[in-house]
């Protein structure tokens, strides 16, 4: 889909509470790589919403969520380097 891009999303939320409600949203947007890291296809629209949601929830001073663009390549993970357990391939995200 034109406009699209990869995203590494990871975060650290201090509250229990808050980090349950962060883990809801962001697995609405990609799927779960580790514990706090999710890969995600997006579109600019779709990353303001994750941003929008994600800043609702999150305390400013003991919490940090972190989005980093990858670029257009959506098979970009098979260029990342694993050791251990490999990342499994992803399902193709369509979006709505």
């Amino acid at each position: 889909m034109r406009g699209e891009y990869s995203l590494l999303v990871c975060y650290d939320i201090a509250d229990k509470r808050r980090l349950r409600k962060v883990e809801h949203i962001t697995e609405g947007f990609g799927y779960r790589i580790q514990d706090s890291v999710f890969f995600c296809r997006s579109s600019h629209l779709l990353q303001e919403m994750l941003i929008q949601k994600i800043s609702n929830v999150i305390n400013n001073r003991e919490d940090q969520f972190i989005i980093i663009n990858l670029g257009p390549d959506e098979n970009i993970l098979e260029q990342a380097t694993v050791l251990g357990k490999k990342i499994i391939k992803f399902p193709k995200i369509t979006f709505i």
